[in-house]
């Protein structure tokens, strides 16, 4: 008998094809098509499994699913979309290396899930909008979680982060809104965090960032909303466009080390509690919009490291009172780089700027400005 296993209830009813008559037949035992399955089980002679959710409502009062030891393989969509069904739990043996992208999305009543020591990524999707999952187990063993794999898990409240991932992959744990923390063994191994991959975590409050970080993507932590400080480890070299804009209740940024060499665009706009920050001597570019809307920061320090400041970089930062540009700046974007700082009245700048300041510090109605050239 081939090693798969296929569960598609409308084959099963028109007969489909004799081969896979012969398949649906060797398993029909697995579902029976009876709305009373509350365990389905796939025996240890199955290589791989691939239970395709149709027509959910045959298997309205199924609870849980067990693999026993012997299967190798969790195909795509492996056992995904269970809509109507009563699913809590999946049990997978250790003898299962490879779980497919989409493996067990869209089961929306699973509450927990553990992956075996035999797993060494965690693929696509997998566990994507599983709604009532509250808990997950990665094992020591898994080296990549991979794009969106826990993404819109909205009851998912903590994740622990084993020292053998390397990387998180884009958008992994976007709108988990009830995460509370994520944790980093010592020692991680994590070098990459993705775009947007905790974008929307509502409540998580802090995160340790590992070490061993090099990057911080676009958008990685853009609309956590309780972050209250920041820490950006020795190593990171850059912080991506948009990486913590909407932190609304960002107060603090501290940089280890001169390691930085650019913040991107809006990395760290509409950051509303932000009083103050003081730019490392290794960053080289300020992008566009980087502070902008940082409605309480009073004041910046801009190292003579720096070389280019974008366009709006503090834009309506409206508690600024002073400014100083180092001599090392040498272009600043012209689209009002600090429009709308009502509150700016004193800027030391370059003289090579003097003829074009209101390009710069066109602050709006009312504002006056004492300029100081060096």
């Amino acid at each position: 008998m081939p090693g798969v296993t296929i569960i598609n209830t409308e084959t099963l009813k028109s007969g489909g094809d004799a081969e896979a008559k012969k398949l649906l037949e060797y398993e029909a035992f697995i579902t029976g098509c009876r709305t009373d399955i509350s365990n389905l089980v796939v025996p240890s002679s199955v290589h791989s499994v691939f239970l395709q959710g149709n027509n959910t409502y045959l298997y309205k009062n199924l609870r849980t699913i067990t693999i026993e030891n012997g299967v190798k393989e969790i195909t795509q969509y492996g056992i995904s979309q269970f809509y109507d069904t009563s699913l809590i739990s999946i049990t997978i043996p250790n003898s299962v290396t490879s779980i497919g992208d989409y493996a067990f999305s869209f089961n929306y009543k699973l509450l927990s899930i553990e992956f075996p020591n035999s797993v060494t990524s965690i693929g696509t999707s997998t566990c994507c909008t599983c709604t009532s999952l509250t808990s997950v187990t990665i094992p020591n063993s898994v080296r990549s979680i991979g794009g969106a794999a826990f993404s819109s898990c909205t009851s998912l409240t903590s994740v622990t982060i084993p020292n053998s991932v390397r990387s998180i992959g884009g958008s992994a744990f976007e709108s988990c809104t009830k995460l509370t923390s994520i944790t980093f063994l010592d020692n991680s191994s994590v070098t990459s965090i993705g775009p947007r991959a905790f974008y929307g975590c509502l409540v998580l409050t802090s995160i340790t960032i590992p070490n061993g970080l090099t990057s911080i993507e676009g958008s990685a932590f853009e609309g956590c909303t309780a972050f209250t400080s920041i820490t950006i480890p020795d190593g990171v070299t850059s912080i991506g466009g948009n990486a913590f804009s909407g932190c609304t209740l960002l107060t603090s940024i501290t940089f280890l080390n001169n390691s930085v060499t650019s913040i991107g665009d809006s990395a760290f706009s509409g950051c509303t509690k932000l009083t103050s920050v003081t730019i490392p001597n290794s960053v080289t570019s300020i992008e566009g919009s980087a502070f902008s809307g940082c409605t309480l920061l009073t004041s910046v320090t801009i190292p003579d490291s720096v070389r280019s400041i974008g366009g709006n970089a503090f834009r309506n930062c409206t508690s600024l009172r002073s400014v100083i540009i180092p001599n090392s700046v040498t272009s600043i974007g012209v689209n009002s780089t600090f429009y709308g700082c009502t509150s700016l009245i004193s800027v030391t700048i370059p003289s090579d700027f003097s003829g074009t300041l209101t390009n710069y510090f066109d602050i709006g109605v009312g504002g006056s400005i004492q300029y100081t050239f060096t």
